[in-house]
């Protein structure tokens, strides 16, 4: 917030806003095995290539908003009061072709202060959106009749299967030498586990 007394100064979409977001989850039983489409061989090929059934949930979303900021405000501005300090746009501030090492353009944005003295910038809050991200995670699971009262499940599980990195938000302190660049990401790599569970 940058002027606590000055709500209009502070209208904008809300820090933790993601404008859209898309989850689907699905389950298919895969054709294989007796009295399915294909390999409806005996009852050992069953035992093999039968039963088996692949789920999985798929997440897509927009990027999260941010804003460039002006550092060392309480000496620059004289007061403790404002907790994120904005600088004055003078331009977009977006690039056509955003990547990690540059996100956005900051040479649209100004350190509000001139032979005066330093003010509060006109820059909006939360003008900026991070890059989007989009998850799938797939499991695939059997299971296996071993007498009239167990049965054990196999499961396999892949969440991040296709290891898609998700960018985290630039570095938006005007001053720092990494200003616009991605350091990090809001996702993790691919991670696979396989488990039994005897069931009676």
């Amino acid at each position: 917030m940058q002027d606590v007394w000055n709500w209009d100064n502070n209208r904008a979409i809300s820090g933790f806003n993601i404008r859209h977001k898309f989850v689907g989850s699905y389950i298919y039983e895969l054709p294989f095995g007796i009295g399915r489409r294909w390999a409806s061989g005996g009852r050992a090929l069953d035992i093999l290539i039968g039963g088996w059934q692949l789920n999985g949930i798929t997440t897509m979303r927009t990027g999260m908003v941010y804003n460039p900021t002006v550092p060392n405000q309480a000496a620059a501005l004289g007061t403790s009061k404002v907790q994120q300090w904005r600088p004055d746009r003078i331009a977009a501030g977006t690039v056509s072709n955003p990547d990690p090492d540059r996100w956005f353009d900051p040479a649209a944005f100004v350190r509000p202060c001139d032979a005066s003295g330093c003010r509060l910038g006109n820059a909006g809050a939360n003008i900026l959106t991070s890059g989007g991200a989009v998850n799938t995670d797939f499991g695939l699971s059997k299971y296996f009749r071993l007498t009239e009262s167990f049965r054990l499940q196999f499961r396999w599980e892949s969440f991040n299967a296709f290891n898609t990195p998700a960018f985290g938000r630039p570095n938006a302190n005007l001053e720092s030498p990494d200003v616009g660049k991605v350091r990090g990401t809001v996702s993790t790599p691919r991670v696979m586990q396989w488990a039994l569970r005897l069931e009676f």
